[in-house]
């Protein structure tokens, strides 16, 4: 099976909780966001998985997954690209 490889670049309080700056991420050919949450689920330490995701599954609301050209949001099921590089943060509101 074909592999991709994304760097993810954790910013604010996720760089915090990963524990670095940025990694590369393996993934296949066909990956799509939810894959590249979930293998970060699996090679983070427990805590990680529950900061990023909900009881039920779903991704935690504060957390952001920004990429692409114009640095929009990014749908869970976006198929990702090789060499891309994925922006993961927390949203800060407030005043």
């Amino acid at each position: 099976m074909s592999e991709i490889t994304v760097t993810v670049k954790y910013l604010n309080l996720a760089r915090e909780k990963a524990g670095l700056s940025e990694e590369a991420i393996s993934l296949g050919k066909e990956a799509r966001v939810a894959d590249l949450l979930g293998a970060l689920r699996t090679v983070h330490t427990p805590e990680f998985g529950e900061y990023l995701f909900k009881q039920d599954g779903e991704l935690q609301s504060y957390i952001r997954v920004v990429g692409g050209r114009d640095s929009t949001q990014l749908p869970i099921d976006r198929v990702l690209t090789d060499g891309e590089t994925i922006h993961l943060f927390v949203a800060h509101s407030g005043g």
